[in-house]
């Protein structure tokens, strides 16, 4: 995975912790994830992107009020939360590693 993808990844988990603290609505997470998903590298990340922007999709032309598409929103992009925070996790400690290298040094 790149670094741009990496951050990328970063972006999109902190547009569902903010739709999950319900500071973001769910059209402007599916326009991030939407973008998301062409921005990154072809392969795993970019389906599961993919997958959630089709389903938030449907979620939003369901006819649903803002408040009432929270939790359905929650639901078709829980997978893809986690998935992001493993991506998340497995940078931070990687970047930590190389930081505790490079003081070493």
């Amino acid at each position: 995975m790149t670094d741009r993808d990496r951050e990328l990844a970063s972006n999109a988990l902190d547009a569902l912790d903010r739709l999950y603290d319900r500071d973001t609505r769910a059209v402007d997470v599916w326009a991030l994830v939407e973008a998301t998903a062409d921005a990154v590298t072809p392969g795993q990340l970019a389906d599961a992107l993919r997958k959630a922007a089709i389903q938030l999709r449907e979620v939003l032309s369901a006819g649903l009020s803002a408040d009432e598409q929270y939790g359905p929103a929650l639901d078709v992009t829980d997978e893809l939360r986690h998935l992001l925070a493993d991506v998340w996790s497995t940078t931070a400690a990687a970047d930590a590693a190389e930081r505790q290298a490079r003081a070493r040094r």
